[in-house]
């Protein structure tokens, strides 16, 4: 009986801390696919209603796009910039956060992060290695005063 708590509670953290790994290479991943290293959050100062580009307007009629006008700090600079997302209406609201990352030698350069499926899979298998870890202990743990006695 003792045997078999110790074998699983084993098993357990070994399962874990490969979880973990896991959950390390998937942020890695999630974090590489982004086209600019450097990352901020930026904040909705203002939404602006910016002219529509070409001579042909969309099926819904607006004639105008509603852009977000973002600031964030690039190495200590307060910077401004537009969205240039083509979509009506502004999908954010003023002093929501937006995470970014930019281009460092010309800020005005950026992307907003969206999220992707690394994103949320670096968590949940982070999750899944603690919780995995902390049952391996806890059966380690019983095992060892069952086995005192």
């Amino acid at each position: 009986m003792y045997h078999e708590l110790w074998m699983a509670s084993i098993i357990l953290m070994i399962l874990g801390t490969g979880a973990l790994v896991v959950s390390a290479l998937f942020g890695r991943r999630a974090r590489r696919k982004r086209p600019y290293q450097k990352c901020a959050e930026a904040r909705v100062v203002e939404i602006v209603g910016v002219p529509r580009e070409g001579n042909h307007l969309p099926r819904t009629g607006f004639q105008n796009r509603l852009a977000a006008v973002l600031e964030f700090y690039a190495d200590g600079r307060p910077v401004k910039v537009t969205d240039p997302s083509d979509r009506y209406p502004c999908p954010y609201r003023l002093n929501e956060s937006v995470p970014i990352c930019y281009n460092p030698a010309d800020p005005q350069q950026f992307q907003i992060i969206r999220k992707n499926r690394y994103d949320y899979l670096a968590p949940a298998a982070n999750a899944i290695g603690m919780l995995l870890l902390v049952a391996g202990v806890v059966l380690f743990l019983v095992y060892a005063t069952r086995a005192a006695r």
